[in-house]
């Protein structure tokens, strides 16, 4: 079974109470949340995170920089059958989110240099 696979289907270290927090969104096999949905939503926060450290870094450097605008993710449906866990799934937006928090309070402090 592929890496993908078993993260997708949290085989990997199944006896922690909170996987979500990890990173690892189960199955379950009624109802959860819609799994094409999910993942685009991680994509899309994954990929601020990404431009807010890029944006860190360079501020860091004392080069001009730009402040991402805030991901805004529509409401998730929720799957018939076979969806993502939403313990897993609320658990991993929350360190998500989090992480993007902490990220734009460091960019936000001493903004006075005119930069943004």
């Amino acid at each position: 079974m592929g890496k993908l696979e078993k993260f997708l289907n949290g085989e990997i270290d199944d006896g922690s109470e909170d996987q979500g927090a990890k990173g690892i969104l189960r199955t379950v096999r009624f109802g959860g949340y819609d799994k094409k949905e999910t993942l685009f939503a991680v994509n899309r926060l994954q990929d601020e995170i990404v431009a807010l450290e890029q944006a860190l870094k360079a501020k860091k450097l004392e080069m001009p920089y730009k402040i991402p605008p805030e991901t805004e993710l529509k409401p998730i449906r929720r799957a018939m059958t076979g969806g993502f866990s939403e313990k897993d799934t609320n658990a991993y937006f929350d360190e998500l989110f989090k992480k993007i928090h902490e990220l734009r309070e460091q960019l936000e402090a001493d903004t006075a240099d005119g930069n943004e």
